[in-house]
């Protein structure tokens, strides 16, 4: 049985591996750098003389509208990116076709229904749309 000691440092030694690698280093330079380029854009918007336009108000509104799929994506990612598992329950090319299947009919549905999306729909899609990402578009585990 592995001390915690021990998997610390094989965790290292592991994640000092994985981040040698210069197209690895490259995607988390290009994220950190979107991610920095949002803030900024978010603090200009949030300190000028126009209500509601910043990245976050504007994105509440779509979603509460028009685009209610927003949150089954965001849900949907945050199962991919943050959940891991092995395999998914269906075989990867169907899996992907399924999930996109059900996010092109939310985004239709989106333009048929008319009047303000509510709290408890929006984050019963979220978490529907967590636990898709989990289960048809997982990632394998970095440490195991």
């Amino acid at each position: 049985m592995k001390t915690a000691e021990s998997w610390l440092h094989q965790s290292g030694e592991k994640l000092a591996v994985f981040s040698s690698n210069k197209w690895i280093l490259l995607t988390q330079k290009f994220i950190l750098a979107l991610i920095g380029l949002i803030i900024v854009v978010d603090l200009y918007l949030a300190f000028n003389q126009i209500e509601g336009d910043t990245i976050s108000e504007v994105i509440k509104e779509w979603a509460y509208r028009r685009f209610f799929v927003l949150s089954w994506v965001w849900g949907v990612l945050a199962g991919h990116l943050f959940l891991t598992s092995n395999t998914p329950i269906l075989s990867q090319p169907v899996s992907i076709l399924v999930l996109l299947g059900i996010t092109l009919g939310l985004f239709v549905a989106g333009w048929l229904v008319k009047g303000v999306i509510g709290v408890p729909l929006q984050l019963g899609l979220l978490v529907i749309g967590t636990l898709a990402g989990y289960l048809l578009w997982p990632q394998r585990p970095v440490f195991g």
